[in-house]
């Protein structure tokens, strides 16, 4: 598989895949985080229980 990554276009090809992995799983992971905050912070003020129904969907 990885004798395709052998000139400098697939070694390219390859860094910027990865990179755009890393990207979207840091980004995605931070969006996960700061939805899961801000759903405990308004379950906390308001009593609203939307959450739970956020999270089995």
């Amino acid at each position: 598989m990885f004798h395709k990554f052998t000139g400098i276009q697939g070694k390219l090809l390859a860094l910027i895949f990865s990179l755009i992995i890393i990207s979207v799983t840091v980004v995605g992971y931070f969006a996960v985080s700061q939805l899961y905050n801000y759903g405990n912070k308004m379950q906390k003020t308001s009593g609203i229980t939307w959450w739970p129904l956020i999270k089995t969907s």
